[in-house]
């Protein structure tokens, strides 16, 4: 597995989070499910990375979108990366639970999802770099609106709910 085999995938990456993004404004009780998905889906391949395949991990420093950035990746994220991984796959199993409650939970799993995608930024065109702050912005949108159901309650109610 090669970091950049990912990098072509990049345009489609970011057509994708700008559809979940859209997806999110448009109707918010899809947008937290396929949110939640994502955000379980990207825990568990997180941690199948950190536990199988550190060298592949290991790759990401020298595709960071932002050179100054090749500090963050090595320093604090390689260096620990047990440990590393296992808060960033903390942060998206909260994220990806969260979502899909309503009131202050939803709250807390939108906030955690922001701090997620943020923490994966750095990593750059491995992790489809606009993509992580387009699908911080659909978790953004969730936190500014008021979600009073749960995220698989497909009512008039909830499809409408703005």
């Amino acid at each position: 597995m090669n970091v950049t085999s990912f990098a072509q995938y990049n345009g489609i990456g970011i057509i994708v989070s700008f559809f979940i993004l859209c997806i999110t404004i448009i109707i918010p009780v899809a947008g937290r499910l396929i949110l939640a998905l994502l955000s379980l889906l990207l825990a568990c391949i997180l941690l199948f990375l950190v536990h199988k395949q550190q060298t592949f991990l290991n790759q990401f420093e020298s595709y960071s979108f932002w050179p100054w950035y090749q500090e963050y990746i090595t320093r604090p994220f390689l260096e620990q990366l047990p440990t590393s991984g296992l808060v960033l796959a903390t942060l998206l199993t909260i994220t990806g639970i969260g979502v899909l409650l309503p009131g202050k939970l939803n709250k807390i799993g939108c906030i955690a999802g922001i701090l997620s995608m943020l923490l994966l930024a750095p990593l750059g065109i491995a992790t489809f770099f606009p993509s992580t702050l387009l699908i911080a912005a659909s978790f953004l949108t969730l936190l500014c609106r008021k979600i009073d159901y749960y995220g698989w309650q497909f009512s008039r109610k909830a499809l409408s709910h703005s």
